[in-house]
C-alpha cells in the first residue's frame, strides 16, 4: 500500500485529500502547518507529498527545498491559489515534481497523483546504501558480485527501510505498508522478517545493518558507520574522563592556592594585632608581604592610631566605615569585599585594635592562576583530543577486524551449506515425483544420504570451532605426555594411509610432557595427518616428527610432497574456509581443519605455520613445555 503525505493548511481541504485518496487505496497523512510537515517527510517514508503553499510555520517552498537539501526523492505535489508563472516557477526551483493550481478537479489530482507515483517507479531501477543495491525490477539484493532473491514481504521490507536512508522507520509504519490495516499480522512479523533479512544481507557480505532501536523502530546502519560512531563514543568517553580529572586536578590546586595565600594573610594579620608595636610606623621594614594598616578604636569609636604605610589613611569617612563593619561583626576575622581588605579584631581592656590587609594581590594572583589553568586545560585537551582519536582508531581496529571476520565467516558458512541443501532438496523432489524406477529412486536416496553426511561434517566442524573459540581448550588443561598422545593418534592413519598410497613415518622424542587439552591436541595431530592424506600426492610419503626445541618448547610437523604452496597460500590456509584448490571437493574438506589447529594452538599459547620448499609441504605446531 502506497503512503502519501497531505500537508494542507486548511483542515477541511486536508480531510477531504484525505477521504479521496484513502478511497483509491492510499494510506494517507496529513499535517496542518509546515514545520509538522517536515517532520512527519523526514521521519517517515512516503511515495508523495502532496504540499501546500502558503502554511504558518514554514511555507511549502521552504518545506520543498529542506527536503531536497537532505537528499529526500519522494515526489513533491504542490497545490496553491498562487498561479502566477513565477510562483510556478519558485515552486518547481525549491524540489516540487509539478505544480497544480486551486480551484482542482479531483480527476486531475488523482492522475497527477498517478503520474508522480509510475514516472517514480520507472525512474529508479534500484535503491542503495552501503555497498549494497535492492533491484526493484529483480526482487535482487546485491553486493558486489553476490546477490540474494527476496520473497515478496522481504522485498517490501527492505525497499522501505531503503527509502528511509538511515531513519527509523516504526513497526507500525511496516505493518501498516506491508501487511495493510485488514492483516493479522503483528510486530513479531517484522521481526521475524527483519531476521530473514540480516542473515541474507550478511550471506552476500553486505556491509549494511538492520539495527532496532526500541520505540522507535528499525534503521538501516553502515558497518564503517557503527565503527565510526564506536570511535566518537570512545573519543568522547575518553575526553569527559579527561575533563573530569583536569576540573578535579585544577579546582584542587585553585581551592588549595586561595586557602595558602588567605591563610599567609590571616597569620599576618594575627601576629600584627598581637604584638602592636610591630604594626610599624611608615618606611620600616616589618618583614610582611601583605599590604595592611592598624587602627586603635577607643570605647567611644573614636580612632586613637593609624600605623601602617601602605595605604593612604586620610580619608576619616572611609575609615569610619571600616571601622563600623568591624566592631559589629559577629567574628573577630571578616571580609569587607566592597573595599578588597580583610580584618582581624583583637579587643583589650580599654580599645579595640583592627588590622586591615588588601586582598586585591590575593585576587590577582588568582586570576592569573586561573587563566594559567585555562590555558594548560585547553592544551592538554586539544594534545589528548588528538591522541585519544588515535587510541580510538587503535582500540576499534581489532573490534573492526572481527566485525569483518563475522560477516566473512556467515558469507562462508552460508555459501558452504547452499550447495549440499540444493541437491539435497532437488533429489527430494525427484523421490516424490512419479516415473521414476527403483534404483533412480535408490540413486536419490543415495546423493541425499552423501549430502546430508557432508553437512553434518561441516555442522560439527563449526561446532567444534565455536567451542574451541569459547575458549574450552582452556578450561580442560592438564599435565600429559605428548608423546604417547601422538603415538596413540597416528594408529588409525597407518591403515588409511596405506589405503590411499602412502608411506608414514614417525619419528617422536619419548617423554615429552606438556600442560594441555588432550582432546584438541589429539586433534590438532589428526587434522594434519587428514590434510596430507587428502593433498599429499598419490604414491607419495609422510613424515611426522615430534621433538624437543631448546629447553622450553616442542615442535610436532607433519611433511608430505605436493602440489607447491605460495606463501600467500602458506598464510592464508589457516583461514576459515580457505581451500587450496578453490573447490568444492567431495573429500569432506571445508577449508575449516587448519582454522580448528590453528585456534587450538593459540589456546595453548603455542603457535601453528606451513611452509613450501622443494616440492615439501611441511606443518608445523609449537607449543611450550
Amino acid at each position: 500500500m502506497m503512503k502519501i503525505l497531505v500537508v494542507e493548511d486548511e483542515r477541511l481541504l486536508a480531510d477531504s485529500l484525505q477521504t479521496l485518496l484513502t478511497g483509491r487505496g492510499f494510506s494517507v497523512d496529513t499535517a496542518n502547518d509546515g514545520l509538522t510537515g517536515l517532520e512527519y517527510a523526514k521521519t517517515d517514508v512516503y511515495d508523495l507529498v502532496i504540499l501546500d503553499v502558503m502554511m504558518p510555520g514554514l511555507d511549502g517552498y521552504t518545506v520543498a527545498s529542506r527536503l531536497r537539501a537532505e537528499h529526500h526523492a519522494v515526489p513533491i505535489l504542490m497545490l496553491t491559489a498562487k498561479s502566477d508563472l513565477m510562483d510556478r516557477v519558485a515552486g518547481l526551483n525549491a524540489g516540487a515534481d509539478y505544480y497544480l493550481t486551486k480551484p482542482f478537479d479531483s480527476r486531475e489530482l488523482l492522475a497527477c497523483v498517478g503520474a508522480l507515483l509510475r514516472r517514480q517507479g520507472e525512474q529508479v531501477d534500484e535503491l542503495t546504501f552501503g555497498n549494497t543495491a535492492l533491484d526493484l525490477s529483480a526482487g535482487m539484493l546485491r553486493c558486489g558480485s553476490k546477490s540474494v532473491r527476496l520473497s515478496a514481504r522481504e522485498f517490501d521490507v527492505m525497499r522501505i527501510l531503503l527509502q528511509a536512508k538511515g531513519g527509523n522507520v516504526s513497526k507500525e509504519t511496516l505493518l501498516e505498508r506491508v501487511w495493510g490495516f485488514d492483516s493479522n499480522a503483528v510486530e513479531n512479523h517484522v521481526e521475524v522478517y527483519a531476521g530473514f533479512l540480516r542473515k541474507k544481507l550478511a550471506s552476500i557480505g553486505s556491509n549494511v545493518r538492520i539495527e532496532a532501536i526500541r520505540r522507535l523502530g528499525y534503521h538501516l546502519e553502515v558497518a564503517e558507520g557503527m565503527i565510526r560512531k564506536l570511535r566518537v563514543k570512545l573519543v568522547c568517553i575518553l575526553m569527559a574522563l579527561l575533563t573530569v580529572m583536569l576540573g578535579v586536578t585544577f579546582g584542587l590546586v585553585l581551592h588549595f592556592t586561595q586557602q595558602s595565600l588567605e591563610a599567609e594573610s590571616l597569620r599576618t594579620l594575627e601576629a600584627l594585632a598581637n604584638n602592636w608595636q610591630t604594626a610599624s610606623s611608615p618606611g620600616l621594614d616589618d618583614g610582611t608581604r601583605v599590604p595592611y594598616f592598624a587602627l586603635e578604636i577607643n570605647a567611644r569609636g573614636d580612632i586613637i592610631t593609624t600605623r601602617g604605610g601602605y595605604f593612604d589613611l586620610s580619608d576619616r569617612e572611609k575609615l569610619q566605615k571600616l571601622i563600623d563593619i568591624a566592631v559589629n561583626s559577629e567574628d573577630d576575622i571578616g571580609e569587607v569585599p566592597d573595599y578588597g581588605l580583610r580584618f582581624y579584631r583583637v579587643v583589650t581592656r580599654t580599645s579595640w585594635r583592627v588590622v586591615f590587609a588588601d586582598t586585591s594581590a590575593e585576587t590577582t594572583t588568582l586570576h592569573s592562576l586561573i587563566r594559567t589553568l585555562a590555558i594548560a586545560s585547553a592544551a592538554a585537551l586539544a594534545v589528548f583530543f588528538v591522541m585519544s582519536l588515535l587510541l580510538a582508531r587503535w582500540l576499534v581496529r581489532p573490534v573492526a577486524r572481527a566485525w569483518d571476520q563475522q560477516r566473512q565467516f556467515v558469507a562462508d558458512a552460508s555459501h558452504e551449506l547452499k550447495t549440499p541443501l540444493t541437491v539435497i532438496l532437488t533429489n527430494a523432489e525427484l523421490l516424490q515425483a512419479p516415473g521414476y524406477d527403483a534404483p533412480a529412486r535408490s540413486r536419490f536416496a543415495g546423493s541425499i544420504l552423501t549430502m546430508s553426511q557432508q553437512m553434518r561434517g561441516l555442522v560439527e566442524s563449526l561446532l567444534e570451532l565455536a567451542r574451541v573459540d569459547a575458549g574450552r581448550a582452556q578450561d580442560a588443561q592438564t599435565e600429559l605426555d605428548l608423546s604417547a598422545l601422538v603415538n596413540d593418534a597416528l594408529l588409525p592413519f597407518e591403515p588409511v594411509l596405506f589405503e590411499a598410497g602412502h608411506t608414514l613415518t614417525a619419528r617422536v622424542e619419548d617423554g615429552i610432557r606438556v600442560r594441555g587439552n588432550a582432546t584438541q591436541l589429539r586433534q590438532v595431530v589428526e587434522i594434519l595427518l587428514d590434510n596430507a592424506r587428502k593433498y599429499a600426492q598419490p604414491g607419495g610419503w609422510v613424515l611426522l616428527t615430534l621433538a624437543r626445541q631448546g629447553g622450553r618448547h616442542c615442535v610436532l610437523s607433519v611433511a608430505d610432497p605436493g602440489a607447491p604452496l605460495t606463501p600467500q597460500e602458506c598464510r592464508d590456509i589457516f583461514k576459515r574456509f580457505y581451500r587450496v584448490d578453490h573447490v568444492r571437493a567431495m573429500n569432506h574438506s571445508y577449508g575449516l581443519g587448519l582454522a580448528i589447529a590453528a585456534r587450538i594452538a593459540e589456546a595453548h599459547h603455542g603457535r601453528i605455520w606451513a611452509e613450501s620448499s622443494g616440492g615439501i609441504n611441511t606443518f608445523y605446531f609449537t607449543m611450550p613445555i
